[in-house]
């Protein structure tokens, strides 16, 4: 239905064209200069009437519309990120792995001992990464190496995935189990090898995010008619990705349409001859507490800049699952204080088929966002536990 409503569409062709600014002079008088309209900072708006951002051609989402009245940005140019979506893939029959995060790799080996037979170590003081690694994946086909460790992992309380707990019902001692409940012990330290990541957002602001290659904007197509928004990511790799965005704007039902909702549907279409496995990872910044300055003082318009001035954020996840679906939902917020601009909570959620492994990390330091975005493309899975170290 999304598809045929976008069809109809007269505003859509390729973002590298979209967002290319026209050929028209600068409205500029010595009295005031006006606040930007170029591409880079227009678009659709997403989340409701009177609570919408801006979300444009390259998925960008430079503007928040939320406080009424102001126009309100990030201070640093394109870091506040909306819809932060970022996709991986290979072959399902992948079994190769690799190390995502040295430290935390070699922190494992130093606090949590994995055995072999007969409960001795796995790993000897004499072997170098390298080792510990072939070491790791000769023992994938090993039947029983889950068995061996079953009881640390109990012990370790080391949150195993629903893939992992699936695997385990079914009694199956397969080479999937080994490698399901070792991506569960290394929490992002390790991964299988990817053929391709990618974040879903256009190379207009920057060729990269998080570490992770921008998609880049001519080969994305876009289509716009309000209130849904289509992004079509095209290149070599085997799946096809497509992306809505839509608002629930309903005719007649004017408190529906202002409520501060948007919801995105990602599509996957496997375009090969074999099948694939993938991760898809989104990422959302905690406004809670966030605070709004003027961003030119002594003009009379309503250009604000966002400052983080966060006071104990905390952040709960919810999961539960339905007849051929699961869910997945985390509750930000925080102690603002009295008078703050941002002030209450603000929520995520998920759903997904079955068979797919879905996990959420209600809580990390942004500082350590590339660390945990490259953990989970490379392992399909986050842990709930918040690492004191590295973020949470």
């Amino acid at each position: 239905m999304l598809h045929r409503y976008t069809a109809q569409s007269s505003y859509h062709g390729q973002v590298n064209d979209l967002m290319s600014p026209g050929l028209a002079d600068e409205f500029i008088q010595p009295w005031y200069v006006p606040l930007s309209t170029t591409p880079a900072d227009t678009g659709i708006a997403l989340g409701g009437i009177g609570s919408a951002y801006t979300f444009t051609p390259a998925g960008t989402t430079p503007l928040l519309h939320v406080l009424p009245g102001l126009h309100l940005s990030d201070q640093q140019r394109d870091s506040l990120r909306l819809e932060d979506f970022y996709l991986s893939q290979t072959p399902a029959n992948q079994q190769q792995l690799v190390i995502v995060n040295l430290s935390d790799f070699q922190q494992k080996q130093k606090f949590f001992a994995l055995s072999k037979a007969e409960q001795a170590p796995l790993f000897t003081p004499d072997m170098n990464v390298e080792q510990q690694l072939a070491t790791l994946q000769l023992l994938l086909s090993e039947p029983e190496f889950y068995q061996w460790n079953a009881a640390n992992l109990e012990r370790w309380k080391v949150e195993l995935s629903s893939k992992t707990q699936q695997l385990i019902t079914a009694a199956k001692q397969t080479t999937q189990l080994n490698i399901s409940w070792l991506l569960d012990f290394y929490d992002g330290a390790l991964g299988l090898q990817q053929q391709s990541q990618q974040a879903l957002i256009g190379d207009w602001e920057s060729e990269q995010y998080n570490g992770v290659a921008a998609w880049p904007c001519e080969q994305i197509d876009y289509s716009a008619l309000y209130p849904v928004a289509k992004q079509q990511f095209s290149g070599q790799q085997a799946i096809q990705v497509s992306k809505y965005h839509y608002s629930p704007v309903i005719p007649n039902h004017e408190d529906w349409a202002a409520l501060p909702i948007s919801y995105t549907r990602v599509v996957l279409h496997n375009s090969s001859d074999q099948r694939q496995s993938f991760s898809l990872v989104r990422c959302l910044e905690n406004l809670s507490g966030f605070q709004a300055i003027k961003q030119r003082p002594g003009v009379q318009d309503a250009a604000c800049s966002l400052v983080r001035a966060a006071n104990a954020q905390q952040a709960d996840a919810t999961s539960w699952q339905t007849e051929g679906s699961h869910h997945y939902a985390i509750e930000m917020s925080g102690k603002a204080s009295p008078g703050v601009d941002f002030d209450g909570q603000s929520c995520i959620s998920v759903s997904a088929p079955t068979q797919c492994c879905v996990s959420a990390k209600p809580y990390f330091y942004s500082d350590t966002s590339a660390q945990q975005i490259a953990g989970a493309l490379a392992s399909g899975r986050f842990a709930q536990a918040v690492d004191p170290e590295s973020g949470g």
